[in-house]
């Protein structure tokens, strides 16, 4: 690739290649693997599939390393942000009875193509292994880079859902004299387009309580969905 000038990953960590004006181009060539899913190419065993679709071994990129020629772009990325709970994670860790805030998002990043096409076994199987991975070198790590950078919250993020709460924390037993709620709900200062919020339920028990925040349109989706309704009966 004559004209290329440099090559760089940007903040959101996708590839930037930069060229000279008169550079003409390259050539593409576009195929149909209808005996392929995108979820074959990115899983664990896929190199092998990869190898068979695109003979990349051998080639030398514009970087002079060996690295496949193949992007997948399975469509739009979603995020999903779970906050949890630090005490034991740290290092040295802090006793469970540690009053003070220490929580940290958990953040897990995929496309929406691969979420349809899966069961949800998937997405919570990512879930599961970010959180596994949350560990202190992972906190440290962070706590780094904040320093840094002073990094922020963006609640504004496209395609963000943020799971928040605790099963310690008992909603339907808070009693100011009044008698105790019939119905809990999050303040509007913590809910934005995305947001989910988990208790207890008021029955007890194994039952959960979910307060979520939509966009209009995208709840009225949601209260349509009759898949997703039942699942949650």
């Amino acid at each position: 690739m004559m004209g290329v000038k440099m090559l760089g990953i940007d903040e959101d960590g996708v590839l930037r290649v930069e060229y000279d004006d008169e550079m003409k181009g390259v050539e593409v060539a576009a195929a149909t693997a209808e005996q392929i899913e995108i979820g074959d190419l990115v899983g664990e065993k896929s190199a092998s599939k990869l190898k068979d679709l695109v003979p990349y071994n051998g080639i030398v990129n514009v970087e002079g390393l060996h690295r496949p020629l193949l992007a997948i772009q399975p469509g739009d990325a979603t995020v999903f942000y779970v906050f949890a709970n630090c005490r034991h994670r740290v290092d040295p860790p802090m006793p469970m009875n540690y009053f003070s805030n220490l929580i940290r998002p958990v953040v897990t990043k995929t496309s929406a193509g691969l979420l349809l096409e899966n069961p949800a076994e998937f997405g919570a199987g990512m879930i599961k292994k970010a959180i596994k991975m949350h560990d202190a070198k992972a906190i440290e790590a962070w706590n780094i880079e904040w320093e840094c950078k002073v990094l922020g919250w963006k609640d504004e993020e496209e395609n963000c859902v943020v799971v928040g709460n605790s099963p310690q924390f008992k909603a339907y037993d808070v009693d100011f004299e009044w008698g105790k709620p019939e119905v809990v709900r999050s303040g509007s200062n913590n809910r934005f387009d995305g947001t989910v919020y988990m208790h207890q339920g008021k029955s007890g028990g194994r039952s959960v309580d979910l307060d979520i925040g939509l966009e209009a349109n995208a709840m009225d989706n949601l209260e349509k969905d009759e898949e997703f309704l039942m699942g949650m009966a």
